[in-house]
């Protein structure tokens, strides 16, 4: 059975296939282990490489990036690479929140209680005044405050 590949589409066909793109071009069968393989290892993609042979680009480094077929490479744009650091930072508050949350409730229960002790009720207030301010952080260009009792993020 004859495999072609198509650059543009990404696509492998066989001859069954109705129609095939103009692009598409003949692979043997260790080829197209190789490229099926490839692909399906990470988002990867098939390009022409300097000595005309089907290449597989590296794996896509992020959701963020997008494939630039013209230097064949994956890029990201400014937009992109804001977007990234400010999801990666919306994702470390939640984390950092987390954290605070824990450290507060078990406190808040001591002190509701009425078993809470001296410290205890001191690092409460500490936990708080930190949790509030993780929530004004500016995700886009974050400052993280500095946990109490602990050490920069």
């Amino acid at each position: 059975m004859t495999i072609k590949f198509s650059v543009n589409k990404q696509a492998f066909y066989d001859e069954n296939t109705d129609v095939i793109p103009d692009d598409a071009v003949v692979i043997t069968d260790e080829q197209h282990l190789s490229l099926i393989s490839g692909m399906n290892d990470g988002e990867r993609r098939v390009y022409i490489g300097k000595n005309g042979e089907l290449t597989l680009s590296d794996s896509k480094p992020s959701k963020w990036h997008t494939w630039d077929s013209d230097n064949n490479a994956w890029v990201i744009s400014d937009t992109e690479r804001e977007q990234a650091a400010k999801a990666d930072a919306e994702n470390m508050r939640s984390a950092l929140r987390s954290t605070a949350d824990t450290e507060i409730s078990w406190r808040q229960d001591a002190v509701d209680a009425g078993i809470a002790t001296d410290e205890e009720t001191a690092a409460l207030s500490e936990w708080k005044k930190y949790r509030i301010m993780l929530m004004r952080v500016n995700t886009a260009k974050p400052l993280w405050p500095m946990p109490p009792g602990g050490q920069a993020s």
